[in-house]
Order: structure tokens, then sequence, then C-alpha cells
């Protein structure tokens, strides 16, 4: 039964995301970092928005610079060759 209701909030609340860049990433993007330009962002940090989008081939990795609107795409796109022809979901399907 699917979960609603403050279940699905304390669901989704809880959850917990982890990622682990691999090196060639790593390597991608210190050497697009050192080729932007230094900027002090404050205390915290921030100037970088890591984002994960979760694909059934895997995960879609860019890294975003939030002062000069500059993104580099990580994905490891070569990985992806690798995997299975994906079916469409039929409980997906609009119709």
């Amino acid at each position: 039964m699917p979960l609603t209701g403050k279940e699905l909030t304390d669901n989704v609340c809880n959850m917990k995301l982890e990622y682990e860049f691999a090196p060639s990433q790593e390597a991608k993007i210190i050497a697009w970092q050192s080729k932007l330009p230094s900027r002090f962002t404050g205390a915290m940090g921030g100037r970088f928005r890591y984002s994960l989008t979760p694909t059934d081939f895997g995960p879609i990795v860019k890294v975003k610079d939030q002062v000069t609107g500059e993104e580099i795409d990580v994905t490891e796109y070569e990985e992806w060759t690798d995997k299975k022809t994906v079916k469409p979901r039929k409980d997906l399907i609009i119709s």
C-alpha cells in the first residue's frame, strides 16, 4: 500500500542520499574549478551546487558554480553502455 500524508513526509525527510565521486570525476571537477575566477563566497562556502539525478542507467552528475552560472557535467556516460535496454514501466505511462 502506498504511503500517504505524514507517513510519506516522514519517509522522505528521513531518506539518506550518499554518492561517491569516481577518481575521474573528481579530477574533472578540480580541473574545472581551478579555471574559474577566484571569488570569496563567505565563511560557509556554498559556491558550488552538486546535482544528482537518478536514472535507470546511472546517475546524471552535474556541478554548477553559483557565482558565474557555469556548469559541468561529470556523468560517466561511458559506464551506461554496459546496461541493458530499459523497458518502459506501464505504471508510469499516461494515456
